[in-house]
């Protein structure tokens, strides 16, 4: 029992329960579709997701990395600038839905995913404070708040009226009567001068991660796609145990570094690099029959449609390793509180693998494409631990 309770309220436990719900619920989206729709239609709304998060990314600042690193503003400017942002995202929202023709949906997962980013002010808040027994009930008023809709789902068959009312139940949780509150807009600007670097960044991953769905969709490529959006859900639940480990170790890196502790400092690094290394060898278990022939079975084995799509299924988790790398070396940068140099380097490496993914696509069809990412995913994890280097060299 004692083993059990560490366990249950290990920040690392806690703070993965909240990843795991954080992309479980555009996955149950997925799955439905694949029982109602076509693989096309999945891929056309894995699209539209692939254009709204990174919108929620960048407008959800400061974002938590931000809050666990530094401590330069109060809660009440935390959730003022929040406040400011996700209104101002209603509009954006808005604009794109009239581009895609989806308004409502749009308007309706923007919501429900701006939302939900408003658990980070009290998550960074419970984290400073190690106050691990509040942290775990707010987990367990966010797991709450999904089975509430799940149960709805049994009555209510409108994806949209379903994403609203998990919309709704978020802000009772995590702003509550903070909702009405007066916003001081006094040094908001300045602040939000500070903190966009690093949510910048995080728009600019969130695109990275995006770029097979950008190159397929304008393609034209649905079918791929959906196989690709779907398969690609195993990949994140992989980055969402990567995340969590470097955010519970956020803070200690970030006063390791700044004491100059630095045999502490790398000693935990390479230990977090070997942790990243033992969930890319999880991802390959995933390839083998025991495991992908229930996971299509519960998406209405939409990989047997089409010989090519088992191919995808394979060559996403095969080559994992750049997303993998490519999200654990930027916390570094972070630790640092160097953002500015994260978002030109990410926004630059992104730009790049873009261009070269459209063409990589044209010309060696989707292994092209994925080779692109992996070694643009290399690269960046090189460059940051050039930068580290020099930094310990200097202390």
């Amino acid at each position: 029992m004692p083993l059990f309770t560490r366990l249950l309220f290990n920040t690392t436990s806690i703070l993965l329960s909240f990843q795991v719900s954080t992309f479980l619920i555009p996955w149950l989206l997925i799955i439905w579709l694949t029982y109602n729709e076509s693989p096309e239609i999945v891929g056309q709304f894995g699209y539209i997701l692939a254009v709204v998060s990174p919108l929620c990314m960048l407008l959800a600042s400061p974002s938590r990395n931000f809050l666990l690193s530094c401590e330069h503003y109060s809660d009440k400017q935390s959730l003022d600038m929040r406040k400011v942002l996700a209104i101002a995202g209603v509009f954006i929202a808005f604009a794109i839905g009239l581009v895609l023709d989806a308004l409502v949906l749009i308007s309706a997962i923007y919501l429900a995913k701006i939302t939900e980013l408003f658990f980070d002010l009290k998550i960074a808040t419970l984290l400073k404070q190690n106050n691990k027994t509040a942290l775990f009930k707010l987990s367990i008023l966010k797991w709450l708040c999904i089975f509430l809709v799940l149960l709805c789902s049994l009555f209510i068959s409108n994806i949209t009226l379903l994403l609203l009312l998990l919309a709704a139940l978020f802000i009772l949780v995590t702003l509550g009567f903070t909702l009405f509150q007066t916003i001081q807009f006094n040094g908001l600007q300045g602040m939000l001068l500070n903190v966009l670097p690093l949510s910048s960044s995080a728009l600019v991953f969130s695109l990275y991660f995006n770029i097979p769905r950008y190159v397929l969709g304008q393609a034209d490529q649905k079918a791929i796609l959906g196989v690709f959006t779907i398969s690609s859900f195993i990949l994140m639940g992989a980055l969402v145990f990567v995340n969590t480990l470097m955010q519970s170790r956020l803070h200690a890196l970030s006063r390791d570094l700044v004491s100059r502790h630095m045999d502490k400092f790398i000693k935990s690094a390479v230990s977090a690099f070997l942790f990243v290394a033992a969930v890319y060898a999880l991802l390959q278990f995933f390839r083998l029959d025991f495991f992908s022939i229930p996971f299509w079975q519960v998406h209405n084995n939409l990989n047997t449609e089409n010989p090519q799509f088992n191919r995808i299924y394979q060559l996403v988790l095969l080559m994992s390793w750049g997303p993998l790398l490519f999200s654990f070396a930027n916390y570094f940068l972070i630790v640092q509180q160097k953002y500015k140099s994260l978002l030109v380097l990410s926004s630059f490496n992104a730009l790049i693998s873009l261009v070269l993914c459209s063409y990589a696509f044209d010309y060696a069809g989707f292994e092209g494409l994925m080779w692109v990412v992996n070694l643009s995913g290399l690269v960046q994890f090189f460059v940051v631990i050039m930068l580290c280097w020099h930094k310990r060299e200097t202390a």
